[in-house]
């Protein structure tokens, strides 16, 4: 199995690795460790004042973050060789899609945006990223591996790659309830 873990280096993105040694197949899985920092966060920044290059301060910060990827490597047990790490520079989400097709990933895992923020749980990146990626996208939330999945499915053709999914990557202790909800008539209408 190939697995992009896409993680910015902050300690939610990095604990969402905690999950992939608990998938089936995950601790025999290649690795690629994916940081995007990007573009051009302030473009507006140009307009007020003419910015030196600084190559050295640019190769100090992938260092930086390139140590907290390794650190996180090795505390979910993923540094065995099979793991790598790769840092480049554009637009978030299409910078991970574009590396999952070209390296034919089989899963991305990523991070829900901030666990304190109700009102947004799962951020923009995360988002367009589970709309463009060219595999399935698992969005890991809280500290512990999970043990349960709740599959919700209506059967059709369109939900069969969720299920698969799901059979391919739950850990083999996981429970994993279907769950199919069927809509009730609009208040105005008769049953059938």
């Amino acid at each position: 199995m190939r697995i992009l873990w896409a993680t910015e280096g902050s300690e939610n993105s990095t604990q969402a690795g905690r999950v992939i040694p608990h998938l089936r197949g995950g601790a025999e899985a290649e690795i690629l460790t994916l940081a995007v920092i990007p573009g051009d966060p302030m473009p507006w920044l140009d307009l007020v004042e003419e910015q030196p290059a600084q190559p050295q301060l640019e190769q100090a910060r992938r260092e930086a973050l390139h140590r907290v990827l390794d650190a996180a490597l090795q505390k979910h047990g993923l540094q065995q060789g099979h793991a790598t790490i790769r840092i480049e520079v554009g637009d978030p989400a299409r910078t991970i899609a574009r590396v999952a097709r070209d390296e034919n990933s089989d899963l991305i895992v990523a991070a829900t945006r901030h666990e304190t923020i109700a009102t947004e749980i799962v951020g923009p990146t995360t988002t367009e990223l589970m709309v463009q990626a060219p595999c399935p996208v698992l969005v890991a939330r809280g500290a512990e591996p999970w043990r349960s999945v709740l599959l919700a499915t209506d059967g059709s053709e369109e939900a069969a790659p969720a299920e698969a999914a799901v059979k391919l990557l739950a850990p083999n202790d996981a429970m994993i309830t279907t769950l199919t909800v069927v809509p009730s008539p609009a208040p105005d209408q008769e049953p059938d």
